[in-house]
């Protein structure tokens, strides 16, 4: 049976009504890193996209447009896609933008995008600005 709906599809099974976008505090470093200075890694973990590959660019376009930062700071396999704040407060705000640009994008190109969760993690700046300095292929 083919899924007929478009747009960005809350995974109900495990989500229900709720956005689920989990806080993480398990995966906190500890020891040797100074927390008075950190950021945010934010991960949203979707199903597997089945489209075009200028369809699923544009997708990574609409969900990079509400966060503005460098290219460098995103990274993209298939089924997660990562932004790596290192601008001080993260505002909710910016998570639901995203979130509405890749439902308009899917909408507008008739295709379902899972979303399965959204999990954002504080990192101290020296993780972001080590891991935003790797050299990866897959950022965009």
């Amino acid at each position: 049976m083919i899924n007929k709906r478009t747009g960005l599809i809350y995974n109900s099974n495990q989500m229900g009504d709720d956005h689920s976008w989990l806080l993480d505090n398990s995966s906190i470093e500890t020891t040797g890193a100074s927390w008075s200075n950190f950021g945010y890694e934010i991960i949203y973990r979707i199903d597997e996209i089945h489209a075009s590959k200028s369809v699923i660019m544009q997708l990574k376009r609409a969900f990079m447009k509400p966060f503005e930062l460098p290219r460098e700071q995103y990274r993209f396999e298939p089924t997660i896609w990562r932004v790596y704040w290192d601008r001080g407060q993260l505002r909710v705000h910016m998570l639901k933008e995203c979130e509405k640009e890749m439902d308009n994008m899917a909408r507008k190109n008739k295709i379902a995008v899972v979303l399965i969760d959204v999990i954002i993690q504080p990192r101290p700046m020296d993780y972001l600005t080590a891991t935003i300095g790797q050299k990866q292929e897959n950022c965009i």
